[in-house]
């Protein structure tokens, strides 16, 4: 990540679902076996996914992407209902502050939508970052103060 550039967080566009979907697939087996059995992640992400299909699954969530430089480096997916489905961030991007830019405009985005809360369930590997951004662990809500619903 070049520090010439800046990151910018923006709406998913169709575009970017064969790349979306390419990060999903690479970070879980770049970077989840360390925590992971290989049967693990196997299970969890056998084979790139069908990018059509993610496609219409993200154009019914609120979903984010970070990119810099027309790169894609992370995506965050929020269901209407707070479930914080995805958060991936590519492997080489990891720990500079991609996924917490990320999460900070997914809970922005529920605020907007009058969210109370936003809730996850937490790979192992993102425990920590969940902790450090929002407080979260394994199976766990985050609620905000002064939201309107």
């Amino acid at each position: 990540m070049g520090r010439n550039t800046m990151m910018r967080i923006r709406d998913y566009e169709h575009g970017d679902a064969v790349t979306i979907v390419r990060l999903f697939y690479d970070t879980i087996h770049s970077i989840n076996p360390r925590d992971y059995s290989a049967e693990q992640v196997q299970a969890w992400a056998a084979e790139i996914p069908d990018a059509q299909l993610w496609h219409g699954r993200m154009i019914a969530r609120y979903t984010l992407v970070a990119d810099q430089a027309g790169e894609l480096l992370g995506f965050g997916e929020l269901e209407p209902q707070g479930h914080l489905d995805m958060l991936y961030c590519r492997a080489d991007v990891v720990g500079r502050g991609v996924g917490r830019r990320l999460y900070d405009a997914l809970e922005a985005k529920a605020r907007m939508h009058g969210l109370r809360c936003i809730f996850a369930e937490v790979s192992i590997t993102a425990l920590p970052f969940s902790y450090a951004a929002a407080s979260m662990t394994f199976n766990s809500r985050h609620c905000f103060a002064g939201a309107s619903r």
